[in-house]
């Protein structure tokens, strides 16, 4: 009776239990807008809740919420992420549709094209329609004098393609732009054939004008069979040039866990042998070289990667895949370092050449299926009072890229998980290393630190690119952090 009362008052105070148990804070006590900028890259399971979580923060502070909006949109900077930016985006036109018109000009240039066809729905149709009627005609000329021209009829729907909605809204373009549907089709066509578009070559069976060193990261990830089946000599000898260094390859908007998840599909169990790595692949570990480098001289930081039996499926292809990247990048102690957690924590040593020969490596581990990050956390801190090592000797951060369902701590003498291990870091004489709490799952709202705490960052997502806002941050407070990166000069066109 006792226990379930102190459990009361704890989740009275905190508001909630993560599913194995920790008490945590369904909030970090900032307001809407932190919360979501926390979880915004990892809410791709909550799609309905993310709709009025964006609607609070809007509520609450309108410029960075629609900053919010572009950064997790941004494909190239930010957290890229598609369905959850244009959520956003549909939920600015939809309560300030004035806001979006200001900065409808953006949507494109931070995403694609088809971001603006999917607010076609919306109080901005018209606005949507001029601008990419505008950039059609802009196009055409350019095409006609042999100029550059966007990539506009690349991501513009077809009227023969085979989505209902897709056709409903190409004979809507087609008609706000004063063309018959055969007189769209033959615009669009024209325009794809000039920009050499993948997909047009291969529906026209015309393999070898298929130039492979333009051929976009996820088109030559999504067809690298087809090119292998119709035009094996030039496609090997394309891979043996790479190889080589005489010819590119492009990954600049590609996810570790999109190359991650063709070797080790984890929908299912992935521990205990059960043979789930595919053969090795030339093209997926070119591929996975070629993905940039965000880490800047980083020699310190101890990647913790959450393994746990909830982490099923996509969240362990972005845990696995993000701390094979960071570790092969890092220098120092912790190069091709890292430690794996679940019920019981692993540092172990990436001994492999490949991808695959690293993930095989991870996935031989038996760390259990519980989420028990205070062991890892104790692991660190045991090691180092055993052998007297001095501040300096430990890790100047660790990241811990998760889903947030920790275990429930042993024993409480502070409440949240962030406060227990500062406490007991203090009292080994030891400063706790700065936190990085990485999201890559949030089923529901779960904190384990609040908005003022120092050295303790809070993000989230599959993209490496929020590597480059974790640089010099090391004292932020989670409020801070966010603020850096909305901040960001890149979103200074951003406007209200």
């Amino acid at each position: 009776m006792l226990d379930e009362m102190v459990q009361d008052l704890m989740i009275g105070q905190y508001g909630k239990l993560t599913e194995n148990g920790a008490f945590a804070s369904e909030s970090a006590a900032a307001g809407s807008l932190l919360d979501l900028f926390s979880a915004a890259g990892s809410l791709r399971s909550r799609p309905g809740q993310a709709a009025s979580m964006y609607a609070a923060a809007l509520a609450a502070d309108r410029l960075n919420a629609v900053k919010l909006a572009f950064y997790t949109r941004d494909i190239r900077a930010g957290l890229g992420e598609r369905m959850i930016g244009r959520i956003m985006f549909r939920t600015i036109a939809h309560l300030y549709p004035q806001i979006m018109r200001k900065n409808l000009k953006y949507v494109a240039e931070f995403g694609r094209f088809d971001d603006l066809v999917d607010l076609l729905d919306t109080k901005v149709k018209d606005d949507a329609l001029l601008l990419m009627k505008k950039q059609l005609a802009e196009d055409i000329a350019a095409m006609g004098q042999g100029k550059p021209v966007s990539l506009l009829a690349k991501w513009l729907p077809s009227v023969n393609t085979s989505s209902y909605k897709a056709r409903r809204k190409a004979r809507m373009i087609a008609a706000a732009f004063g063309y018959t549907e055969k007189e769209y089709r033959k615009t669009l066509s024209a325009l794809r054939a000039y920009l050499n578009v993948t997909e047009v070559r291969l529906s026209a069976k015309e393999y070898e004008q298929i130039d492979y060193e333009a051929v976009p990261s996820r088109a030559m990830l999504r067809y690298r069979n087809a090119f292998r089946k119709h035009d094996a000599d030039r496609f090997e000898k394309y891979i043996a040039d790479v190889s080589e260094g005489t010819a590119q390859i492009h990954s600049s908007v590609l996810y570790p866990y999109d190359l991650v998840h063709q070797y080790a599909d984890c929908s299912q169990l992935y521990w205990y042998g059960l043979g789930i790595v595919k053969e090795e692949n030339a093209l997926i570990e070119e591929q996975w070289k070629a993905l940039p480098s965000y880490i800047n001289d980083e020699e310190n930081t101890l990647v913790m990667v959450d393994v746990s039996g909830s982490m099923y499926g996509r969240p362990i292809e972005t845990s696995m895949g993000l701390g094979i990247y960071f570790a092969e990048r890092m220098k120092g102690m912790f190069h091709n370092r890292i430690m794996l957690f679940a019920e019981k924590p692993r540092f172990i040593e990436l001994k492999g050449e490949t991808l695959r020969d690293k993930l095989i490596q991870i996935l031989s581990q038996k760390p259990g299926y519980s989420t028990d990050l205070e062991k890892a956390f104790e692991l660190v801190l045991r090691t180092a009072s055993a052998n007297q090592l001095e501040q300096e000797d430990l890790p100047s951060r660790i990241v811990v890229i998760s889903d947030n369902e920790i275990n429930r701590l042993t024993s409480q003498t502070r409440w949240l998980f962030v406060d227990e291990m500062k406490a007991r870091f203090e009292a080994a004489g030891y400063q706790m290393p700065s936190l990085v709490l990485w999201n890559v799952d949030s089923r529901q709202n779960t904190f384990h630190a609040l908005y003022d705490e120092e050295n303790v960052v809070m993000c989230s997502g599959q993209s490496v690119s929020v590597l480059r806002s974790l640089i010099d941050t090391l004292k932020m407070t989670p409020y801070e952090y966010m603020m850096h990166v909305l901040n960001n000069p890149r979103y200074d066109c951003i406007t209200v």
